[in-house]
């Protein structure tokens, strides 16, 4: 009888352990995974109470600014950030932080867009052009001037043109993202600016390599500084057509990184790196470069296109970069800024002792005004002036 009552006993706990039938055992519950996004420009609006652009402008998101998705709707992300607010950022401003959801997000976004039906293709393939509107233009999310306006390229903006939708360009920004700009403001010419007592030196000097650093995204700043205008004082720019000249003889060219730099430019690169062997403190000083009469120079050799061996990359703002520390560089360093310099200064230049790619123009001239504005510029096109 206990063994019988033994048996019922097991055979209750063994059905009712078992599930119904025709169900399945619910799965162990598992923790979703979190998904941080980093804001990409500073500004970024937001709104904290619902998945749209604010009404009104008001102080945005900070750059680099981490947080964690909460919810998706539509094209707005709602983020927690580790101060405790809880707000809606627009899809755009947001770089995942997961690199392969980031580029699973970009080209999930390229083929949306080249699925337009009315989207065309550049037939010459991808196009460098460049932002021809004086006062900025707006870059969008569609193809619309009623589509979402995400932020505003300067003047002198260049871009990557994918192609045409509608009165429309697709385009890639320096960043990889994509955005929309009316076609009408963007030109295929990377342009020429005239303004009287200054030269842009494409127009005097187009053999020159130009790599204007503080014009792009490669730099200190992380982007763009002022237009990619290579400006030089007029009697500064005929010293350096002399330098020029001297190097081609030699087999050798100059290869530009900055010219004339605007005192907002200044003034953000002296934030950035405080230390006044490579920036002049705005408050206390003004850089040749502000007047337009210095230049940051390196040299290729024009048989192979090379850079010469210098003692730093460019911009290398340590002491290493410093001519006093010449005894660390390598001897073919060496000899190439001793040449470099002997030539510029027969040019009219002097060099300085922090920057081995620094000088000045310190023969006769004028002074170029720090404070340009550049929306005030006729942008002419280089094809033009080639004929």
């Amino acid at each position: 009888m206990k063994g019988k009552l033994f048996v019922l006993v097991f055979l209750m706990a063994l059905a009712l352990s078992l599930p119904a039938c025709g169900s399945t055992p619910a799965p162990e519950p598992t923790e979703s995974a979190e998904i941080y996004y980093v804001v990409r420009l500073d500004g970024t609006p937001y709104d904290p109470e619902a998945p749209a652009f604010p009404e009104e402008e008001a102080a945005g998101l900070a750059k680099d600014a981490v947080g964690l998705c909460m919810a998706e709707e539509g094209d707005f992300l709602k983020l927690s950030f580790s101060g405790g607010e809880e707000v809606w950022v627009h899809r755009w401003y947001l770089q995942a932080v997961d690199e392969e959801l980031q580029r699973q997000r970009e080209q999930e976004r390229q083929e949306a867009c080249l699925s337009s039906g009315s989207y065309q293709p550049l037939e010459q393939g991808e196009q460098r052009y460049v932002c021809m509107a004086s006062t900025g233009l707006w870059a969008r999310f569609g193809p619309s001037p009623e589509a979402a306006a995400l932020t505003t390229l300067p003047f002198g903006t260049p871009v990557t043109v994918l192609g045409r939708d509608g009165d429309f360009y697709l385009c890639r920004l320096e960043d990889g993202s994509l955005v929309y700009c009316a076609s009408a403001y963007l030109s295929a010419d990377t342009g020429y600016v005239e303004l009287p007592g200054a030269v842009d030196l494409r127009t005097s000097l187009p053999e020159l390599v130009y790599d204007l650093r503080f014009a792009s995204e490669d730099n200190v700043a992380g982007e763009a500084l002022y237009p990619a205008f290579p400006l030089l004082e007029e009697q500064a720019a005929g010293y350096l057509a002399v330098a020029q000249e001297v190097f081609r003889n030699g087999g050798y060219g100059i290869k530009l990184y900055d010219a004339y730099r605007p005192a907002i430019a200044q003034q953000r690169l002296y934030q950035l790196v405080p230390d006044s062997r490579f920036f002049t403190d705005p408050s206390v000083g003004t850089s040749w470069h502000l007047l337009g009469r210095a230049v940051d120079i390196s040299l290729i050799d024009l048989e192979t296109g090379e850079e010469l061996e210098m003692p730093t990359p460019i911009y290398s703002f340590t002491d290493e970069a410093c001519r006093d520390s010449s005894d660390q560089w390598s001897a073919e360093a060496q000899k190439n800024v001793q040449y470099m310099t002997d030539v510029m200064y027969y040019a009219g230049f002097d060099a300085v002792d922090t920057e081995w790619w620094h000088f000045n123009c310190v023969a006769e001239g004028e002074y170029m005004d720090p404070n340009l504005d550049y929306s005030q510029l006729t942008v002419h096109s280089l094809t033009e002036l080639a004929h």
